[in-house]
């Protein structure tokens, strides 16, 4: 195994027990219906169909709650992006090293100096 494999390995290995889902809330909620069947059915143009109206102390507990775990979801997405891209950049350093070996690989068969690369391919 090279280094890039050990190095995506553990990174993997160290971010898969955050068990993050990407279509799920970090955890679930109770929504009054209104609100509910909107994000159930995932259309927020529902809730423009909805009447305002006073909340009751409940209603507004749960709402608080709601925003709470969206905080928290947003959070965890964010977090599994920045993760994403240092995979991505992971990658690309292994990309970049097998460019390199091939340049050098090309030199060599080119009987042109290891790690020499030619301005003009003329020569």
């Amino acid at each position: 195994m090279n280094k890039v494999d050990e190095r995506l390995n553990t990174l993997l290995a160290e971010w898969e027990d955050n068990n993050i889902k990407p279509s799920a809330l970090a955890e679930t909620c109770s929504l009054p219906m209104d609100i509910a069947a909107a994000l159930v059915t995932g259309r927020p143009e529902l809730l423009k169909l909805t009447q305002p109206r006073a909340l009751t102390a409940d209603e507004c507990k749960r709402l608080y709650h709601f925003i709470g775990v969206l905080i928290q979801t947003n959070n965890n997405l964010q977090r599994h992006a920045a993760q994403v891209a240092i995979l991505v950049d992971t990658w690309g350093q292994a990309f970049k090293g097998m460019t390199h070996a091939a340049e050098r690989i090309e030199n060599f068969a080119n009987f042109h100096a290891i790690g020499h690369q030619e301005d003009n391919d003329d020569a």
